[in-house]
């Protein structure tokens, strides 16, 4: 202890068990936290703290942090099976929007390559400068579709975590029976 009262050799601390709020956001926007300005990204967990602050935390370190807290389901598996099972109705609804989302990009796409005279505009008419003047005039579509593909890579990869958590937790109850 140093003549100040402060605690300055290195020790080892446990975290307390503190329960938080959480939801998953599925757009970008900045929140102001108890440290600044922070962005938050699609996929991201808002964390709403013990004294009411907000603060944004990417999906890994979430779930390497906090373990969802469900008081009405006392069987770990049944927790997983839950969430697993809500992710599966949520990545099924995401992929349709997808495809529309598609195939509405894809519409809008043709009308305005059948509409632009390319060599009038750019000096050349070819498969590159017809995809980026597409993107750049569709910018709001395509960034919904890169959204909406995150999302979903990232519900995959969480379904594929939770049913192999699943058959662990399975695998662990059996062999303490």
């Amino acid at each position: 202890m140093s003549d100040k009262g402060f605690l300055t050799e290195v020790r080892e601390y446990r975290k307390k068990p503190v329960t938080v709020s959480a939801y998953q956001t599925d757009h970008e926007f900045d929140i102001e936290t108890l440290e600044g300005t922070h962005h938050a990204s699609v996929g991201d967990f808002i964390i709403t703290g013990v004294h009411g602050e907000q603060y944004p935390c990417k999906p890994d370190i979430f779930f390497e942090t906090y373990d969802v807290e469900d008081t009405s389901i006392s069987d770990p598996v049944m927790v997983n099976i839950s969430e697993w099972s809500s992710l599966v109705t949520e990545l099924s609804s995401k992929e349709i929007k997808l495809f529309h989302k598609k195939e509405a990009y894809n519409a809008l796409s043709e009308e305005i390559i059948a509409g632009t005279d390319f060599k009038e505009l750019y000096g050349k008419n070819n498969e590159s400068i017809r995809k980026q003047h597409v993107k750049e005039t569709l910018v709001d579509e395509y960034s919904e579709i890169k959204d909406l593909q995150f999302s979903i890579d990232y519900i995959s990869r969480r379904i594929s975590y939770l049913k192999s958590l699943i058959r662990t937790k399975t695998v662990l109850m059996e062999i303490k029976e």
